[in-house]
């Protein structure tokens, strides 16, 4: 018998540890084989911003989440909506629609935030209007309307990848290193 931290007994038998290490192997298993699957290599998250269809690389992003309570920031531009606390880790929030060029949102308006990876020198997360999903790109088309995903900038950012054609709708990459080396994401002050 072993006591739990709420001080409750419980048993722990072999079956039940052989359970969770076979769970555990399964699982690393099937991790492995699907990240070295070829499928996987061709499909990106896909989301909404400012009227517009985005891709990001399924490592680019940490968790999708509601939009939470954010703890606003004075002196920042309208797109930096504040911060949160993610998992112990204080956070940016951007709306990026706003970013974009598009109309500003209160900060308990809907939409998804994307939190993106740790990996990456800021810790933010993007505030989108609506998550697509998983998009498959077995039948992409590439296109050169970049025009499409208007910005605010008149050239095209370096962040704004290339534009690809998906059943009928135009779908921009979205290059997370870059965005967050462009001087107007990094400079949120005012």
């Amino acid at each position: 018998m072993h006591r739990g931290p709420d001080g409750a007994s419980f048993s722990v038998t072999r079956k039940s540890r052989q359970s969770l290490r076979d769970y555990q192997r399964q699982l690393a298993e099937r991790t492995t084989s699907a990240q070295a699957s070829p499928s996987t290599l061709s499909r990106e998250l896909g989301f909404l911003a400012a009227g517009s269809g985005w891709l990001i690389k399924l490592n680019d992003a940490a968790e999708i989440m509601p939009v939470p309570t954010m703890t606003p920031v004075p002196g920042t531009h309208a797109w930096f909506l504040g911060l949160i606390n993610h998992r112990g880790k204080l956070t940016s929030v951007i709306d990026f629609e706003h970013f974009l060029g598009g109309q500003s949102s209160s900060p308990t308006a809907g939409g998804r935030l994307m939190v993106l990876s740790d990996r990456f020198p800021i810790t933010c997360a993007l505030r989108v209007a609506a998550v697509s999903g998983l998009m498959d790109f077995s039948d992409a088309i590439s296109s050169e309307d970049h025009a499409v995903a208007e910005t605010s900038v008149s050239i095209q950012p370096r962040w704004q990848g290339e534009c690809l054609r998906i059943r009928d709708k135009s779908w921009h990459r979205l290059d997370v290193l870059a965005l967050m080396a462009d001087p107007r994401f990094i400079n949120a002050a005012l």
